[in-house]
């Protein structure tokens, strides 16, 4: 995995974070399959999970940067998955 700049000064939590979204995206699986999700306190205000998902999916974006060659037959084959479900 090719770090960002700064990378090692980000927070432990959110390099985990990129990290996973980074592997994601090497395994093949699709922005969909982020694990963190979009909360609110009781009140309406927003928690951390937000910053979460970024790093997640910041990570799926490097690494499919990274790779464009697999990313383009990914999603073609993936488009021919979604028209065969239709």
């Amino acid at each position: 995995m090719k770090e960002p700049e700064g990378f090692s000064s980000w927070n432990p939590a959110m390099r985990g974070a990129y990290r996973k979204g980074y592997e994601a995206a090497a395994a093949g699986k699709t922005a969909g399959a982020c694990p963190y999700e979009d909360k609110r306190k009781d009140c309406g205000r927003l928690t951390w999970s937000r910053a979460f998902r970024a790093a997640w999916h910041d990570g799926w974006d490097a690494a499919r940067q990274a790779d464009p060659l697999s990313t383009y037959y990914a999603d073609r084959a993936n488009s021919g998955l979604a028209a065969l479900a239709q």
